[in-house]
């Protein structure tokens, strides 16, 4: 029993180390999807960021400043 687990290992890492050489390259269109939708992914993680911190300044002034300070963050983000 001990053989044949040691064969099966040997194999499976043999296995383990040719899937590299036997990969295929992705296709130009594969790449282009997969970066345009990283860019997308990294937008909308940054407008998130702008809310954040727009709520973090307008906790941090008092309470009859906070309409300017949104106006000042809305400006802002959109520049």
């Amino acid at each position: 029993m001990s053989r044949f687990l040691s064969l099966l290992a040997i194999a499976g890492f043999g296995a383990l180390l040719s899937t590299p050489a036997m990969a295929q390259e992705m296709p130009e269109h594969g790449v282009f999807i997969m970066n345009s939708l990283l860019f997308l992914f990294g937008g909308v993680l940054v407008m998130f960021m702008a809310c954040g911190f727009c709520m973090l300044e307008v906790g941090l002034v008092r309470a009859k400043n906070t309409t300017m300070q949104l106006t000042k963050n809305v400006a802002l983000f959109s520049i």
